[in-house]
């Protein structure tokens, strides 16, 4: 993902534990459409997900999180990492 951005989109850090199971290469913010965009590693052929945030309900964010990680092929091994 490119690192050039407008004030729309934010770059997020990664988690220690995120570091340490390279899942993730890179995740970023999106206010405009009120989502977290992840990219995953080569494992996951450097797929792209883009993930709605629901402010208002946490739980109902996580479950699509996992919903969508799963459509996507990723293991549930991985999709627990990555959700919690």
């Amino acid at each position: 993902m490119s690192d050039t951005h407008d004030n729309t989109v934010k770059v997020l850090e990664l988690t220690e534990e995120i570091r340490k199971e390279p899942l993730v290469t890179s995740s970023l913010s999106s206010y405009n459409s009120k989502s977290v965009i992840i990219q995953l590693n080569h494992k996951y052929a450097n797929k792209i997900i883009e993930v709605p945030v629901i402010l208002e309900d946490w739980k109902l964010t996580n479950e699509r999180f996992d919903d969508i990680l799963k459509s996507n092929g990723v293991t549930e091994e991985d999709r627990v990492t990555l959700v919690d």
